[in-house]
């Protein structure tokens, strides 16, 4: 019997221990569209039903695909503020580099690998919101012209 107990804590101290989560990366980005032009600006940002976006206006990805990050909106609107100690021990990373991360990964299996935090500049001072990567969004194409079909009764009555 006693040899039954052990074999059984021995197995299921197995089984916890593969039960835990893999730790994933945090990532923090500065969207600080208050000091950049707006001739310079290459996020999109916008709220589309309860959700709020941040896209990248670039075809950076596969089929002239455009990254795109969200969060819901309607459950934190308000973010978490973040004091200025705060910001100054955070390691940002930069544009370039988060492209570049979101190139290497695939969407889906994105959040199990990175915990991205995008702090933006607001009235009250700065806030902070856990954004996921979701499926970029393709370009907007708009046809800036119409076919016109020749008119063949005045030909066929000559």
């Amino acid at each position: 019997m006693k040899k039954l107990i052990i074999a059984f804590l021995f197995l299921h101290s197995f089984n916890i221990y593969g039960q835990k989560a893999p730790k994933s990366d945090s990532i923090y980005y500065l969207v600080d569209t208050l000091h950049t032009s707006p001739k310079d600006r290459m996020w999109e940002i916008d709220i589309e039903g309860p959700f709020k976006y941040y896209s990248v206006k670039c075809p950076c990805l596969e089929y002239n695909q455009q990254p795109t990050f969200l969060y819901n909106y309607n459950k934190s609107p308000e973010g978490i503020a973040i004091s200025q100690e705060e910001l100054k021990r955070l390691k940002f990373i930069s544009l370039p580099d988060l492209i570049a991360l979101v190139k290497n990964v695939d969407y889906k299996s994105f959040k199990n690998k990175y915990a991205v935090f995008f702090i933006e500049s607001v009235d009250k001072g700065l806030i902070s919101h856990r954004v996921f990567f979701t499926q970029p969004r393709k370009p907007v194409v708009f046809k800036d012209y119409i076919y016109i079909k020749k008119d063949t009764a005045k030909i066929q009555k000559e």
